[in-house]
């Protein structure tokens, strides 16, 4: 009695409709991985970012003074100069490499991981301080998200009594 079994070809055809729809559902998966460690690196930068602009700004809003004398207002690895009551205060990038740059507070460096300064730009127009801050991620290249920009705009509180 002969009994109902497959063919070669049959096998052969079975083996690569299998293999194909193997190849489409993995790069499916690489693609959602890839997207996720993308965003997972965007969520640490702009984290980062916040960190570094909020650190800036509650120091300059209970600054007594600015010190636009000693403050970089022109160059994008700008410095800016804040008098406190306990002394200076002065932000600036750390390194002007730009693989490793990090903002500075009095000489110590503000940790933060992943991310490079890339421009630090401070602007003092009349009573208020404009701070632009472009950082970027030294994650790896394929999950390296787009730099970030962030802009504040405060008033120190000094000029809020004058």
């Amino acid at each position: 009695m002969k009994r109902p079994a497959f063919t070669l070809v049959e096998l052969l055809v079975y083996l690569g409709l299998t293999s194909i729809a193997l190849v489409v559902f993995m790069n499916f998966m690489v693609g959602i991985f890839a997207n996720a460690r993308r965003a997972d690196a965007a969520q640490q930068l702009t984290e980062n970012g916040r960190l570094i602009v909020t650190k800036i700004t509650q120091a300059s809003r209970s600054a007594t003074g600015l010190n636009d004398a000693q403050s970089d207002y022109v160059s994008d690895l700008g410095k800016v100069v804040l008098t406190t009551l306990t002394g200076i205060t002065t932000y600036d990038i750390a390194n002007i490499n730009p693989s490793t740059g990090n903002i500075r507070e009095n000489g110590t460096v503000i940790n933060t991981n992943d991310v490079v300064i890339t421009k630090f730009n401070p602007a003092h127009i009349g009573n208020t301080l404009k701070i632009t801050l472009t950082i970027a991620s030294t994650a790896p290249a394929g999950s390296r998200p787009n730099p970030l920009t962030l802009v504040t705009t405060l008033t120190p509180r000094q000029a809020i009594y004058q």
